[in-house]
Order: C-alpha cells, then sequence, then structure tokens
C-alpha cells in the first residue's frame, strides 16, 4: 500500500472557512494534558487549528491516534451516539468547537464538498492503515509499523516523547516485549535510537502502511 498522505490544504481550507463559525474552547496555557470529554448530547465538530492532540479510548486510556493541525474531529458523533474516546490536548494547542448542522450548512453556502469529501476519505483510509498496523500476528510487527508512524511525525514532536512511551500508549504489548524488539532492531541497524529518542528508520522489516 502506498503511504497515507494528508490531505493539508483541504484541511486548512475547510478549517480556515469553519473557524468564522466556530467557539474557541477556553483552556489555560500550556494545554498539555488538558483533557475534552466529548458530549454524547450534542453533535459537533472539533477544528484544531493550532499544535496536536491525543486521541485516547475510554476503556483502557490507550491513544489511537494523534493527530497535527489543521484538522477536524468529531464527523462520527451525532446526537445520542455513544462517545468512545476522549481528546487530550498537547502544548500550546488551539481547538475550537462548532454545531454539526452549522459546520454542514457553511460547507455547503460555500461549496466545499470536494475538500470535506477528500478529508472524510482520509480519514476513513487511516482509520484503516492505523488497524491494519496493530492487528498483527507478530508483536514485532506492531513495533515496526508504530515505528513507521512515528518518523513520519514532525521533529518537535519526535524529540519530547521516547520511542517505547510513544508505543506503549498505543498498543498492548509489554514494556519489555518492546524493549527486546527495539533492542534488537536497533543491534541489526534497522534503526537509530539516541538517548530513547528515535533519530532515524534505515529500514524496517515490513510494509509500511501509512
Amino acid at each position: 500500500m502506498n503511504k497515507l498522505i494528508k490531505p493539508e490544504n483541504s484541511f486548512a481550507k475547510v478549517v480556515d472557512t469553519l473557524l468564522p463559525y466556530s467557539e474557541l474552547i477556553s483552556v489555560d496555557l500550556p494545554t498539555q494534558g488538558t483533557m475534552i470529554k466529548v458530549e454524547r448530547e450534542f453533535a459537533k465538530f472539533f477544528l484544531l487549528e493550532q499544535g496536536y492532540v491525543n486521541i485516547r479510548r475510554l476503556n483502557d486510556n490507550l491513544i489511537i491516534a494523534t493527530f497535527f493541525s489543521p484538522y477536524i474531529l468529531g464527523l462520527s458523533f451525532y446526537s445520542g451516539a455513544e462517545a468512545y474516546y476522549s481528546i487530550e490536548l498537547g502544548p500550546d494547542c488551539k481547538i475550537h468547537q462548532i454545531p454539526r448542522i452549522k459546520a454542514l450548512n457553511a460547507i455547503k453556502k460555500h461549496d466545499l464538498y470536494r475538500e470535506w469529501m477528500r478529508i472524510v476519505s482520509y480519514k476513513m483510509a487511516f482509520l484503516y492503515a492505523r488497524d491494519i498496523s496493530i492487528l498483527r500476528h507478530s508483536a514485532k510487527d506492531i513495533v515496526c509499523c508504530l515505528l513507521s508512524r512515528l518518523i513520519s511525525l514532525p521533529a518537535e514532536f519526535r524529540e519530547n516523547i521516547s520511542v517505547i512511551k510513544y508505543i506503549e500508549q498505543r498498543c498492548t504489548l509489554s514494556r519489555s516485549c518492546i524493549q527486546r524488539i527495539l533492542f534488537s532492531l536497533k543491534k541489526d541497524k534497522h534503526i537509530e535510537i539516541t538517548d530513547g529518542y528515535l533519530i532515524k528508520v534505515i529500514s524496517l522489516p515490513i510494509e509500511s502502511y501509512y
């Protein structure tokens, strides 16, 4: 499968268009670790204007995805739907909320259907790629897929999270298992790790899905 590419221009165009209709969620700075609870009674989208967020699964607190601005969250929400995750803010975030109906009306008004469909298609492909990367028979495959994802993220993010913490928060493998696999990959010169931080991926013995 080819590397999944985020449609940055579509996200930016839609977010910029919806911001005037939205409400800034006021949180204290720095925003690192602030949790936004998803209310099942209200259908709304969240517009990430600045920074990044972690999506945490409610039943076990695992991070199922990390998204960087510009981004739109909440496409799966509608009134009365089950809320299965919460939104954890990274440092210096700016995030807005907008009622679902108001957002869709603005999409129609500004004729942004093409951009909207690109966003929806990307999000569906991302979820598929994520599931493929962690629903593996081999623990090594899971670690390699998460390493492939980590190295694709912005340098400022990678410089502030250790490899083992990143992987441990996103799968159910034990810490000792992850350590053994990382040691083996480093020994075989598949990756470069310095002081616990991922510096470089040279080659991974698995196909990258995103």
